[in-house]
């Protein structure tokens, strides 16, 4: 493919990250805002906290995402969401950030560290594992690359797939699929499907699925997608969430109810207070979206989403066939 074509894929991928930061520092300074006295007035650095939060209903989810107060580039906190209902608690602060959060088939929580911002980043991603209780991540190894947007995901046979963007020039720009070694943190390219982008993944006992776009130059909605895993090619499922959302996140429950997270493309205070929502995955319809709600500091984005572990039985063994008696005269 041409620059042309890497150009335009990375445009748009660029723009929706900053896009959504940018916007969510300018809400919550706004909120921020209040008059002291006649022609003056201030802006705390104070993270917006909500009222309080009803009581969780499950199941229950793990991500995590910056709270914009102040300058700087922050640092991420880790969150366990009740998907029922949308109440979100905080477990750990001044975390790393990382994208992929998926469960191994052991209920061990894995995730990629992943810069919020672009620019020129002086360190590659690491393979992670994560402590449900604080977030703290122990590193596994490094991943040869610097992974942005995308999702990671172990499927039925255990084996671990990443989907997302990335600094690795054989990717040419664009969101691709790797595997990954989960002992050691080692990726081999896979293949990508020309001009999509990766926002998040999850496995069945039976597919590899994916959330995200297909990006020419313009920005399409999030839909949802099957993912070939010998190839990298994607088939849309249906035509669309149908969430004016930009997903960042995707698992499925114990139950096998498959779950997205993102945060709205809309305005008003708190415009990035993440949602949740289930997705048909026979229709690739989004349904029973929740608002996040909590008692601790809302994130102005979130990224990753893991619900539980991969467990897939194998069928029990055909009985063998009665033998018949030998009956001699």
């Amino acid at each position: 493919m041409g620059s042309r074509g890497a150009l335009c894929r990375l445009a748009p991928k660029r723009l929706r990250r900053t896009l959504v930061g940018v916007v969510a520092v300018a809400a919550i300074s706004f909120v921020f805002a209040g008059t002291v006295g006649a022609g003056t007035t201030t802006t705390s650095t104070t993270p917006v906290t909500p009222a309080a939060a009803p009581d969780p209903i499950g199941p229950f989810g793990y991500t995590n995402g910056p709270v914009f107060a102040g300058g700087g580039a922050p640092t991420c906190r880790f969150y366990k969401v009740a998907l029922g209902n949308g109440v979100a608690e905080e477990l750990g602060t001044g975390l790393p950030c990382a994208d992929g959060y998926t469960f191994n088939g052991q209920g061990v929580l894995y995730a990629y560290t992943s810069p919020i911002v672009r620019g020129t980043p002086s360190n590659n991603s690491k393979l992670v594992t994560v402590n449900l209780a604080n977030g703290a991540q122990t590193i596994v190894g490094d991943m040869g690359h610097v992974y942005f947007d995308g999702g990671m995901t172990f499927d039925k046979d255990g084996n671990l797939w990443l989907y997302a963007d990335t600094n690795d020039q054989s990717c040419s720009g664009q969101s691709c699929l790797y595997s990954v070694n989960a002992q050691t943190g080692a990726t081999t390219l896979v293949g990508d499907d020309d001009e999509f982008l990766a926002t998040g993944l999850a496995a069945n006992c039976s597919t590899v699925y994916a959330t995200g776009a297909i990006l020419d130059g313009v920005f399409t909605a999030d839909a949802l997608w099957t993912v070939n895993t010998g190839t990298g090619d994607v088939t849309e499922v249906g035509s669309g969430l149908g969430l004016n959302l930009f997903t960042s996140g995707l698992d499925f429950a114990s139950d096998g109810t498959l779950y997205t997270i993102g945060s709205p493309a809309t305005t008003g205070p708190l415009v990035n207070a993440p949602r949740t929502a289930t997705v048909n995955t026979t229709t690739g319809v989004a349904s029973n979206p929740q608002t996040w709600t909590s008692d601790d500091p809302v994130p102005g984005f979130v990224n990753g989403l893991a619900v539980s572990g991969l467990s897939c039985s194998t069928p029990a063994p055909p009985a063998p066939p009665a033998i018949q008696p030998t009956f001699t005269g």
